[in-house]
């Protein structure tokens, strides 16, 4: 989702979300399960994550300290069977993960 630099990832855009993204409050999704990320909807995200303001943000998971969404592999976008990816920054610690073979969106 964020880089170290808190940019935001633009390998998300064109994603299919795998999870519910929920700022709360107010508790309306942002993202549904099987909806396009644009980049207007990543940047809204990272503008919440960046936010002072006291909030919750369910659907978002974190590897170490970068926020991530989980996205759908490229090509599958059907059903919630299709296998899931993270949408993170590249970095030494990406690179890490995925000669391990853990699929991660640069």
């Amino acid at each position: 989702m964020l880089d170290e630099r808190e940019r935001v990832n633009r390998a998300l855009a064109g994603r299919i979300c795998a999870d519910q993204i929920v700022p709360y409050p107010p508790g309306i999704p942002v993202l549904v399960p099987g909806q396009l990320i644009t980049r207007k909807v990543a940047e809204y995200v990272a503008n919440l994550l960046r936010s002072q303001k006291r909030m919750e943000m369910h659907g978002i998971v974190h590897e170490g300290y970068l926020p991530c969404i989980r996205v759908l592999k490229p090509g599958r976008r059907e059903g919630a069977q299709a296998p899931l990816t993270w949408a993170w920054p590249a970095s030494a610690h990406d690179r890490r993960f995925r000669r391990h073979g853990a699929g991660r969106v640069r």
